[in-house]
């Protein structure tokens, strides 16, 4: 599926960063986070699926860097110590979420 014309396309730099035309070529270091969302903004939603997809293998590919608080070290201290404390199905799942409180 082609974009419409006159849409942003996206490029890929020699590093690998894909970046929007009006980006692509200026210096990405002085804009601000909110210009960067606005140039990823006016792609096609396709583009934009795929640019969260690249930052989100970015982030995952460097996890060492996320921070981790530490009530989530302690939830999964507490889960790996009981495995099968509560197994549930998909279906029970499912059943639970359907169910108010």
């Amino acid at each position: 599926m082609r974009p419409p014309a006159g849409a942003p396309q996206l490029k890929r730099d020699p590093l690998g960063v894909t970046l929007a035309p009006a980006v692509y070529g200026s210096d990405i270091w002085h804009m601000t986070p909110k210009s960067i969302l606005q140039q990823a903004l006016r792609l096609p939603v396709e583009q934009r699926l795929e640019l969260v997809e690249e930052l989100w293998d970015s982030i995952a590919a460097d996890s060492s860097q996320v921070p981790m608080p530490d009530w989530h070290k302690a939830e999964l201290d507490r889960r790996l110590a009981e495995p099968d404390a509560e197994r549930l199905t998909w279906d029970e799942v499912q059943k639970r979420l359907g169910e108010p409180e």
